[in-house]
């Protein structure tokens, strides 16, 4: 591993062209499923749907589930199916179980290594998936990653500055909230 790296010097630039090849060529053939949950997200599904399959990482298990909205958020999901043509796996729940429920029950459908999860009144910047794949493929001793964000309004409008994630996350942070 370690390509894309860069750590050994002293090559010409094709070599690094077929690098670089490899690695992309790599990171396309990677699966990663990505969870739409919905609950009464008329105003925004569509806009989360059409940012998921506007990401430059084009291997994609899209996986969406409505947990019973009362509006006419599934309607806008099926017309959104019809009109985009993507293989797509839809659930609709027949009652509302609630968000921990739900993505149990979405999760029993993933079929990728590599997982991204998304409320459908969230977009996703298009290389997001790109950027945190590369990076956990990099990072072998990594297994999840997480990223800055900026809260919008329904017109897509930038309310607040972007949230950091803090640097200072101690390593066993994990260790802490399980004991």
């Amino acid at each position: 591993n370690g390509i894309g790296r860069g750590g050994k010097s002293g090559g010409n630039d094709k070599q690094l062209e077929l690098i670089n090849t490899r690695m992309n060529t790599t990171i396309n053939k990677v699966l990663v499923s990505v969870i739409a949950v919905c609950y009464n997200h008329t105003k925004f599904v569509k806009q989360t749907l059409d940012s998921i399959i506007s990401q430059t990482h084009k291997n994609i298990q899209l996986i969406i589930i409505d947990d019973c909205s009362v509006d006419n958020s599934v309607e806008i999901i099926n017309t959104w199916i019809k009109t985009n043509k993507c293989n797509v796996e839809f659930i609709k729940n027949q009652q509302n179980i609630g968000l921990c429920a739900t993505l149990n029950k979405a999760l029993s459908y993933v079929k990728a290594d590599y997982l991204q999860i998304i409320a459908c009144d969230d977009i996703l910047v298009s290389d997001k998936i790109e950027k945190q794949l590369s990076y956990l493929l990099n990072n072998p001793d990594i297994s999840i990653v997480c990223s800055n964000f900026v809260t919008i309004d329904e017109n897509g409008n930038e309310l607040s500055v972007a949230h950091k994630i803090p640097n200072d996350i101690p390593d066993n942070l994990f260790d802490k909230i399980i004991t």
